[in-house]
């Protein structure tokens, strides 16, 4: 079981992107996979309130070859699409991209671009 504390650290270090190990990094992935999301309730956003309270067009890219996110991209897009509710929302992940999105720069701008004229 993991006390409020220890699932403070782990928010700190999921939002910092940077994990003291690669058994801290495990920890997390398995807390999503057993999808204990009661126990870190109290301490992420889980209920996407803030991000709900935006009244403007959202867009969000992931790559699917990307080791700064812990699940499948299709699988965060979906949860994400699920959780976040703004009519002008644009979430979805660039097949093959990684966290910089190299050699997929072009395709990345082209989706800017469309959501941007269609906003």
């Amino acid at each position: 079981q993991l006390d409020y504390e220890t699932i403070k650290e782990i928010k700190n270090s999921v939002s910092t992107k940077i994990f003291k190990s690669k058994e801290e990094k495990e920890e997390i992935e398995n807390l999503i996979k057993e999808k204990e999301l009661e126990k870190i309730k109290s301490v992420f956003d889980l209920e996407f309130e803030k991000i709900n309270n935006i009244d403007v067009p959202i867009m969000m890219r992931w790559g699917n070859d990307n080791e700064m996110i812990l699940q499948k991209a299709d699988e965060l897009v979906d949860n994400m699409n699920t959780y976040i509710h703004n009519a002008r929302k644009d979430i979805d992940y660039i097949d093959g991209a990684n966290h910089g999105y190299d050699e997929k720069e072009e395709l990345l701008a082209i989706q800017i671009i469309d959501f941007i004229k269609n906003i």
